[in-house]
């Protein structure tokens, strides 16, 4: 998934098939509509006299492929976050904005897939300062998501990351803190068809 507004995100994405609009006929939630995307449900949530919460919630999500089989599976699935959608993750108002639906929606899972291009052992091309440079702008929004799922775990709620195993931003990111107090398990995605 891509969180920022850069034209390799925008191209990367006209190649990815929306999944979970399409399939469920959702109204898109994004930074623009989700002040009055939580008000209706708190109105409708008073009216009914019923607490919502949500199962999951999928953060860079690409195609919204896991949200779109946790919604056909019945789960309450938030909206899929992505650049795709309008949502920039790096930008601290979206961060605000999705701090608002975590605090109401309060996720049980929270799962994020960041760009792992940066990251990779396996990205031996390129100049070592545009790396650098590129690392330093995922950072911050890095820093929120660590701040997420630590948060998460304060309130009895879980979290999945997804990356390679001995991707660097495990050990030379704001995501460390989460290596060093959860550690990191391995999920071969390519054996269950993912």
């Amino acid at each position: 998934g891509y969180c920022c507004n850069d034209d390799r995100h925008r191209d990367r994405l006209k190649h990815m098939i929306e999944e979970f609009y399409n399939k469920t006929q959702h109204a898109v939630v994004t930074p623009q509509n989700t002040d009055k995307f939580i008000d209706t449900h708190r109105a409708w949530s008073t009216h009914h006299n019923v607490t919502l919460q949500w199962d999951f919630l999928e953060l860079f999500s690409g195609a919204g492929r896991l949200s779109a089989s946790g919604h056909a599976l019945g789960l309450r699935v938030g909206p899929p976050i992505d650049y795709r959608y309008g949502w920039d993750i790096a930008n601290t108002d979206h961060q605000k904005k999705l701090n608002k639906l975590i605090a109401y929606f309060r996720p049980t899972v929270v799962h994020g897939a960041m760009d792992c291009r940066v990251w990779s052992i396996a990205n031996t091309t390129g100049e070592p300062q545009q790396k650098a440079k590129e690392r330093q702008q995922a950072s911050q929004h890095l820093a929120w998501i660590n701040d997420l799922c630590f948060t998460q775990d304060r309130r009895g709620r879980a979290f999945i990351l997804e990356n390679p195993l001995a991707s660097a931003i495990w050990t030379k990111s704001p995501l460390q803190p989460l290596t060093e107090k959860f550690g990191k398990q391995r999920c071969d995605q390519c054996m269950l068809g993912l």
